[in-house]
């Protein structure tokens, strides 16, 4: 059995440790790295999955210590009720002994308040970013190719959105005894 499935049936939680490889791409290579990654990833029907993401990110300043920042995360394809997924990201822990750097994470869903609830935390707001892209999938592997941009408000009616550019996303979840899907 699958060791996330394993979990599952067994009422625990997923794991908190994963790997991650980030970068960017310039526009114009966007897609040979998708044809490339649509060949070589578990795609069975030949269809990508997409996703359009709006994530804002929320900072604890503390004093003499690290700041402390929350993810809050939904999909824009699910509005007006969208799921919203509240994410922890610690630092990546760096070890010699090991090839790649691992973090912690913690991933949950959780109510459209937590905004306002982060707030009266005394949680700010810190920036926000939109994310348009597919994912793919190899093995336990999730790979994401999205293009980033910006939201800069202009007037008090006036958007204006801002393409940073494309960022693919590799990550892999590891549990103690193995390594898992990532949330």
């Amino acid at each position: 059995m699958d060791p996330a499935q394993l979990l599952v049936t067994q009422n625990r939680a997923f794991p908190s440790l994963e790997y991650v490889l980030q970068g960017s791409i310039q526009d114009d290579s966007v897609h040979l790295l998708k044809a490339r990654l649509q060949g070589l990833c578990d795609n069975i029907t030949g269809e990508v999955e997409q996703f359009d993401d709006h994530e804002i990110v929320y900072t604890l300043r503390i004093p003499s210590a690290s700041n402390v920042s929350l993810r809050v995360r939904y999909a824009l394809d699910d509005l007006p009720n969208p799921i919203y997924h509240l994410r922890y990201v610690a630092s990546a822990e760096l070890d010699k002994s090991q090839s790649v750097s691992v973090r912690q994470f913690h991933d949950c869903c959780v109510t459209k308040n937590i905004q306002s609830f982060l707030q009266e935390l005394g949680f700010i707001y810190d920036y926000e970013f939109y994310a348009k892209g597919d994912i793919f999938r190899k093995g336990r592997m999730k790979i994401t190719v999205a293009k980033i941009s910006t939201v800069n408000i202009i007037k008090l009616f006036s958007v204006c959105f801002t393409n940073i550019g494309f960022l693919f996303d590799i990550r892999v979840g590891i549990g103690k005894t193995g390594i898992t899907h990532p949330s």
